[in-house]
């Protein structure tokens, strides 16, 4: 537990964080999720088709973008808010560049022009890294 205290310190506050590493009593997986320690909560019979659905969901979507979103919320950690602003343009122009954001932009363009309901995009899994990104290894070793 010492070593993500001050992860859950981060989520849920240090007061918080104090009083359930010292007292270590169970909570309940719906309270976790009411403080943002964790994302959902699904039944025990459900989790590993659960798990492969969402697996499925991050596997197949847009590699490009997640690596952008990454890189750009390590910079906020690191940086703050001004760093990630600084970023922000460099990080998501080249995803504009994209087979998928070109066609996304053309259906939104049209559906604006006709009055139609703005299509849903989907966007493919794409190549894994952007060109001259670095890597979360190559970031951590400067």
């Amino acid at each position: 537990m010492q070593g993500g205290v001050y992860n859950l310190a981060e989520r849920i506050g240090r007061t918080k964080a104090i009083e359930l590493a010292f007292l270590s009593e169970p909570v309940s997986a719906e309270q976790m999720a009411l403080w943002n320690v964790i994302n959902r909560v699904v039944e025990d019979h459900a989790l590993p088709q659960e798990t492969e659905a969402l697996a499925h969901r991050l596997a197949s979507g847009p590699a490009m973008a997640y690596a952008a979103t990454k890189d750009l919320l390590r910079i906020w950690q690191r940086e703050g808010i001004y760093g990630a602003r600084k970023a922000l343009y460099d990080l998501s122009m080249p995803l504009f560049e994209t087979d998928d954001v070109q066609q996304a932009l053309r259906g939104a363009a049209i559906a604006m022009s006709t009055g139609k309901p703005f299509p849903k995009s989907v966007f493919s899994a794409g190549p894994k890294m952007r060109p001259g990104a670095p890597s979360k290894n190559q970031e951590q070793s400067r």
